[in-house]
């Protein structure tokens, strides 16, 4: 079952709100009497019930910050605010590369079909790029490779791209030589395709989200060459994960 944080949120409220009048009516009841013991009793299984809820588990690594900022702008649609509320609440990236020349229209997610996503494992010992497609109703996607490098593939709607976070495979630790994505092409839908009179088509800008800056001799760059056998590496560092945000332009 597909539990949301909202209803989870209001339930452990609506429990402790429950035992606070529970825990004044046993102050307020004869000591002696039997409403007291069963109060106690019916206290007893709601902090029980309160324990199993916060221990309830959540995968993370799932969560999209993204879909979170959706959430709260549909809250704001239904509400009167005086001025204006910004739309551009996505932060500022750490680097960008662009490789689009004079394409200048963006696609968005109703464009696309099908992703296909190359992956460089820096241990993979035919040092072919590891590919990965799958629809978009797929996302978020997990990817896990042969050298145990793992990515959750999402799509990124303030940046109107392909998110795909890596993750550090040595938590805590400063390495280097994670998150080598090397090129991704998107395959375009029946009414894009027509539009536009193409099938597939390549990343042309990538965006870097996170403090992790990629080595000298693979910089971003290489994620969107063309090449699926280039790809930035990330300097040493022990930050957890490295996002980067690919863009697509006709």
């Amino acid at each position: 079952m597909t539990i949301r944080f909202g209803d989870l949120y209001e339930e452990i409220l609506a429990i402790e709100d429950a035992m606070q009048r529970m825990r004044d009516d046993i102050a307020s009841s004869d000591c002696s009497s039997i409403t007291k013991c069963r109060l106690e009793i019916e206290l007893e299984m709601l902090e029980q019930k309160l324990y199993e809820l916060e221990r309830t588990n959540i995968d993370f690594e799932l969560l999209n910050f993204v879909t979170i900022i959706e959430s709260i702008e549909r809250c704001f649609n239904c509400i009167d605010i005086p001025g204006e509320l910004s739309h551009d609440i996505a932060p500022v990236p750490y680097d960008t590369a662009s490789n689009c020349g004079g394409k200048k229209r963006q696609l968005s997610l109703k464009d696309i079909e099908l992703i296909k996503v190359f992956e460089m494992s820096t241990r993979k010992p035919d040092k072919r790029p590891n590919v990965f497609e799958f629809v978009k109703s797929a996302m978020p996607y997990k990817i896990l490779t042969i050298a145990s490098e793992k990515y959750i593939v999402s799509y990124d709607s303030l940046r109107n791209g392909i998110a795909v976070k890596g993750f550090n495979r040595q938590t805590g630790e400063s390495v280097t030589n994670f998150g080598n994505i090397s090129r991704i092409d998107v395959k375009l839908s029946d009414s894009a395709r027509q539009k536009y009179g193409v099938e597939w088509v390549t990343a042309c800008k990538v965006l870097l989200t996170t403090p992790t800056p990629m080595v000298s001799i693979a910089l971003l760059s290489l994620a969107i060459d063309g090449n699926p056998s280039t790809m930035p590496r990330v300097e040493y560092t022990n930050e957890a994960e490295v996002e980067m945000v690919f863009q697509f332009f006709v």
